[in-house]
């Protein structure tokens, strides 16, 4: 057996040991005096795992230390004894056949000749990283990536291996970190074991070397100061994935089709087995939206077509909800890891909207333990949702009959409405409008009935049309191209003459017009109120969605078309969804009895003056018409003379 003579062998174990897991560097102190090496020391012989707690939280995760080889021998450095030269390890019998097979299993050959029941040995000497070891294969690729990771991928799933593990002490860890104290030297084997309801992702395994023991302070680097420091490792999870979506959508109108794009990014799946990372994105529109038929998915700006081996597209309409599932997110050539992932699609908004369902929840269900991967067909339930994510579909999977492993978790999106307004929103809420028609009679204020209009967009000739909700209560309706019906395609829109003032019912004298988007329209009365003139106003209203949930209405006055007969009362909320927002305009249309009652302005001073002008008119021919018969008069006396 080779227990890796001081040298190559011996500086490429212990460093590779390091480099895996990512060992922080620390400074080495002069010893005061020669020091001897003493592998037979736990006191102070600690493993320290570390973390920045903003960006991978480790408090409450729990971890398992195995020795899977020990430090057989060891040289000091004679100038610093913090350094050892080298260091011989000798792999623990029990665990040496599992280790060959992970070499083999990440893509090795095990070296029986050179290294004879010690394997461990074979993986430190030859995936390294250092001079004179193979420097393609060590573990210094992104995301603690290589064969070095392929084998403890490997190694930790090896029965022999998980049952000794699982009869550890379990260490479990503060905000700072964790700490395995007063070891045996050698190499340790961690392994996260964090059930359920820890916050971030859990750990890769990671494999680290204790301290060397000597009759001083230890040593902790090997070959030089500048070495990764023995005894301490990084925790290795993997940051949450990042994930945000964007509509150019503010307002919208009942028909329209609204555009989403939810960004993320491929995750690292490195220390999963292949088919053992689910990377699946759920949205959740409210029930104002339809489900979309189809979405497109690029990944880096490039079109990925659809299939099991990519990603499939499922619709719940029970759940009111569909998920992209990224079956082939283990495939690099496909999903490199860190790449852009952009999935674009549109929704309709349906009949049933109203201006507090027109939102779209977005998350992201992913894996988050390597060591309880998941397989193709037998995935694990969801871990718990992440607060704050609300909405129609509860993002769970359907009918898994699992119970709750924890091993995966939920990530809430974050919205951008198109005005860099990001923030923990899972829902960006969409608005759309309305008016509140009063027709009432000029001079007594009295609520009218009869009275009937039509609303067109401005540049357009035909006429918008509605789904009629009650009486006088009418909403856009999703296509314009309906046959007029009268009930579920109107175009003339008829003031309530109801009784009662009970949805879907407007009030005596009122009409409901919703579901309209920002822009400008024109309001034309077409039937004038019972027992009133036919004088038929004409106006324009605008609607401005600078700030989405504060609209602003603006009467543009014309009164050669509106005959004075316009007030804009001031805006309301939607009667129809009892919103307490402002989306609404109350705009009063008054009507006359007679045309005397109109303002001596605009279309009405015209209508005046040409009926003073018709009775001028008038007057003249009767006195011309009374001259001519006195002047028949007058020449038939003449001649009777």
């Amino acid at each position: 057996m080779k227990k890796n003579a001081l040298g190559r062998g011996v500086l490429g174990l212990t460093v590779s040991a390091a480099m895996v897991l990512g060992l922080s560097l620390a400074g080495a102190s002069t010893a005061s005096a020669v020091e001897t090496v003493d592998l037979t020391k736990t006191n102070g012989i600690d493993i320290v795992i570390s973390t920045d707690p903003a960006k991978r939280p480790i408090v409450g995760h729990k971890f398992k230390a195995l020795k899977v080889a020990d430090y057989s021998a060891a040289t000091l450095n004679a100038a610093d004894q913090t350094i050892a030269d080298g260091v011989s390890v000798s792999t623990v019998g029990t665990y040496e056949s599992a280790a060959e097979n992970a070499i083999t299993a990440a893509g090795g050959v095990f070296n029986s000749g050179q290294y004879a029941n010690n394997a461990f040995a074979q993986v430190a000497t030859d995936w390294s990283g250092y001079s004179g070891a193979d420097t393609t294969s060590n573990s210094r690729g992104a995301h603690f990536d290589g064969m070095l990771r392929k084998f403890m991928t490997s190694f930790t799933a090896d029965s022999t291996v998980q049952a000794d593990l699982n009869s550890q002490t379990e260490v479990t860890a503060t905000t700072s970190g964790a700490t395995f104290s007063n070891l045996a030297q050698g190499l340790y084997v961690i392994v996260e074991t964090s059930g359920a309801g820890v916050t971030g992702n859990k750990s890769i395994p990671m494999l680290v070397g204790t301290p060397i023991g000597t009759s001083g302070s230890n040593a902790v680097h090997i070959g030089n100061a500048s070495s990764p420091e023995l005894g301490k490792v990084e925790f290795k999870s993997e940051n949450e994935p990042e994930l945000t979506k964007t509509t150019s959508a503010q307002d919208v109108a009942i028909g329209d089709q609204v555009p989403f794009s939810v960004k993320t990014k491929v995750p690292s799946t490195v220390g999963y087995p292949l088919g053992g990372y689910l990377f699946r994105v759920t949205d959740a529109p409210g029930r104002g939206f339809d489900l979309p038929t189809s979405v497109t998915v690029l990944v880096n700006n490039r079109p990925v077509t659809s299939g099991v081996n990519t990603w499939t597209l499922t619709t719940d309409s029970g759940r009111h909800r569909f998920v992209v599932a990224f079956n082939g997110i283990m495939n690099s050539t496909t999903f490199p890891v860190g790449a852009d992932i952009e999935i674009k699609y549109q929704l309709l908004v349906n009949s049933t909207a109203d201006s507090t369902n027109i939102n779209n929840n977005v998350s992201i269900r992913h894996s988050t333990n390597p060591n309880a991967p998941a397989t193709p067909n037998n995935p694990p339930q969801n871990g718990p949702n992440v607060p704050g994510n609300s909405g129609s579909g509860d993002g769970d999977d359907a009918n898994t009959g699992q119970t709750n492993t924890g091993n995966e978790q939920q990530v809430p999106g974050q919205s951008n409405n198109g005005n860099n307004n990001n923030g923990n929103n899972t829902s960006p809420q969409l608005y759309f409008y309305g008016f509140d028609i009063n027709k009432q009679d000029k001079v007594s204020s009295a609520y009218l009935t009869g009275a009937k209009f039509t609303v067109r967009k401005s540049g357009v000739m035909d006429s918008l049309k509605f789904v009629k909700l009650g009486n006088g209560n009418f909403k856009k309706a999703v296509s314009n191209t309906c046959a007029v019906n009268n009930t579920t395609c109107v175009e003339e829109l008829e003031v309530s003459d109801a009784t009662s003032a009970s949805l879907p019912d407007a009030p005596k004298g009122h009409l409901y017009i919703d579901g309209l988007a920002a822009g400008e329209y024109k309001i034309k009365e077409t039937v004038q109120a019972t027992n009133h003139s036919a004088v038929l106003p004409e106006f324009t209203e605008t609607i401005n969605s600078g700030t989405p949930d504060a609209p602003v209405f603006t009467y543009t006055s014309a009164p050669i078309s509106d005959f004075g007969l316009i007030t804009n009362v001031g805006t309301r909320n939607n009667p129809n969804d009892g919103t307490s927002k402002p989306l609404w305009e109350t705009v009063r249309v008054d009507n006359v009895t007679n045309i005397a009652q109109l303002p001596i302005t605009g279309g009405a001073g015209i209508i005046l003056a040409v009926i003073v002008a018709l009775g001028a008119g008038v007057t003249a021919l009767v006195l011309v018409q009374v001259r001519r018969r006195r002047m028949a008069s007058a020449s038939a006396g003449l001649l009777t003379r």
